[in-house]
């Protein structure tokens, strides 16, 4: 009976700290998906709404959208070094209590350079706990369970989204901004049972503790199974150690290397330059743009729940129909989607004449076929492909060079998109958007091999043709 009872106990367990650590993917939801009610509010004359007591420049709309990635990226150069020093636990307890600090503060700012300080600083704790989990996830995970665990984020990150689109049509900022931070404070009453990495353990020498975490962690295995996990993660962590090379020219010294980094790249660049970040961000603006008498509000929450069956659908068939075919279907179908938008913002902001509400449905049909496209092959299938074509040695400086550029086009995409809205007009950005996106379908359909079910030899071989 025992026995029965701990076969039982153990999913349950695992299952608590999963979905307790992946609090940081649900508030990344969050925070992209942010500005859409915030900047509505935040433009608002209506002081009871609008905390700062007037409405925001362009200027200060351009900023408000541009720090969140610019907090990424800080975030993510940040964190690597200090989770591998301070532990995977730790780290994940500080930046849970640096973004409910975070969030608290921002549902008392009246000010809007206070709210624009601790909105990045939100933003770099949440971002930098992001980086973590999966690193986490990876190493507390079974090898027969990792990829399943690995990509459930995005379906975390589409209810973020959906909770932040639903709080906006009922609430103002302040109450907004203190339900971000509650699901982080009740994280750190969970963070107490956590076990810490054992990878991380064992890579600072502490048998014993490593052995403790896995036990929490496997309690239907005997200590020779644990014991023998144990020192295929420490031969792991050998093995990684020496193969590990952190100077960036080793990248473009193999043929492979620089195919690698170039396609990483330019898989990151089409994910950011797509228009989804200022999609999400602007989502309820957009609507109203469109003319539709439809509820803008009731518009942003069915796209935001129809993101989820979207992304089950996604991960369901990564397997079976590869990682080349999401791509470019969701590549193609936003580039498609964005151009259509573009066509009816031109008519719309340089004609006089009345459009009739039928009209009306399409760029709102073309915005909802964006956003579920991108979630079903742009929001996760990017990442693994990079991890997938990068080589092992230099995977973790790889990376980081990805993750950084993805950012700053971010960065660069959310403080000008206002100011070319502002003085050209909505359609020359959604063009713009176009544009990348068949560039990057081009890019991608002559470059990128399939990954599905190829080792990492197999896919280096095909990266030297």
């Amino acid at each position: 009976m025992s026995n029965l009872s701990s076969k039982i106990y153990l999913p349950n367990t695992k299952t608590v700290y999963f979905i307790s650590v992946n609090v940081f993917s649900f508030i990344i939801g969050c925070l992209l998906a942010w500005n859409s009610p915030v900047l509505i509010q935040l433009q608002s004359n209506n002081t009871d709404i609008n905390p700062i007591g007037r409405p925001i420049t362009t200027l200060e709309v351009s900023i408000c959208t541009s720090i969140l990635p610019m907090g990424s990226t800080i975030g993510t150069l940040l964190v690597g070094k200090l989770a591998d020093i301070f532990g995977r636990k730790r780290m994940l307890i500080c930046l849970a209590a640096g973004g409910a600090v975070s969030f608290g503060a921002i549902s008392i700012a009246t000010h809007i350079y206070v709210y624009l300080i601790f909105t990045t600083t939100a933003m770099v704790c949440i971002s930098a706990g992001f980086v973590v989990v999966p690193v986490y996830v990876t190493e507390i995970a079974e090898d027969k369970n990792r990829g399943k665990l690995g990509c459930f984020s995005s379906i975390f990150i589409c209810l973020g989204q959906l909770y932040i689109y639903v709080l906006g049509t009922v609430t103002n900022l302040a109450y907004m901004s203190l339900l971000c931070g509650f699901p982080l404070l009740l994280f750190l009453i969970v963070s107490v049972f956590l076990p810490e990495s054992p990878i991380f353990l064992a890579s600072k020498g502490n048998k014993t503790e490593a052995l403790v975490a896995l036990k929490k962690l496997r309690r239907n295995k005997s200590f020779i199974d644990l014991n023998r996990e144990y020192n295929e993660k420490e031969t792991m962590l050998d093995s990684t150690s020496k193969e590990e090379i952190k100077d960036i020219r080793v990248l473009f010294k193999t043929r492979s290397g620089k195919k690698a980094v170039i396609l990483s790249i330019g898989i990151r660049l089409t994910q950011q330059l797509s228009g989804m970040f200022i999609v999400l961000s602007f989502l309820g603006p957009l609507f109203k743009e469109t003319g539709s008498s439809l509820s803008i509000d009731a518009l942003t929450i069915i796209v935001a729940a129809a993101n989820i069956p979207v992304a089950i659908l996604a991960l369901s068939i990564i397997e079976k129909k590869g990682r080349r075919l999401l791509l470019l279907l969701a590549i193609f179908f936003d580039g498609l989607s964005m151009f259509i938008l573009g066509l009816y913002f031109l008519f719309k902001e340089n004609t006089l004449i009345i459009i009739p509400d039928s009209v009306k449905l399409i760029p709102v049909v073309a915005i909802f076929i964006f956003v579920c496209m991108f979630t079903f092959g742009l929001s996760n299938v990017p990442f693994i492909v990079i991890s997938e074509i990068l080589p092992n040695e230099v995977r973790s400086v790889g990376s980081s060079l990805v993750l950084v550029t993805g950012n700053l086009s971010n960065f660069f995409i959310g403080f000008m998109y206002p100011l070319v809205s502002s003085l050209v007009g909505q359609y020359a950005c959604m063009f713009a958007f176009s544009l990348f996106c068949f560039t990057g379908f081009v890019f991608i359909y002559f470059l990128l091999p399939e990954t599905k079910g190829k080792n990492f030899l197999e896919i280096q071989r095909e990266l030297e043709k």
